[in-house]
């Protein structure tokens, strides 16, 4: 699902809602970035599966690995 937002150019992507994802997992936020996307879970519906892009074109405040 893609919702377009006047005027925003680009998101930011919170990586640590709902854990410290950077502390403890960085070896996989690295590779996420590499492969442009994640893909994310709703936690109250398990079928509703979001593709977000990490590419930098995308995305304000991201670095290339």
């Amino acid at each position: 699902m893609t919702i377009n937002l006047p005027n925003v150019k680009s998101p930011i992507i919170s990586c640590s809602r709902r854990t410290d994802i950077p502390a403890f997992l960085m070896d996989w936020v690295i590779e996420k970035i590499k492969i442009g996307y994640v893909d994310v879970v709703n936690p109250f519906n398990r079928k509703q599966i979001s593709r977000v892009s990490l590419k930098p074109e995308d995305v304000k405040n991201l670095k290339k690995f």
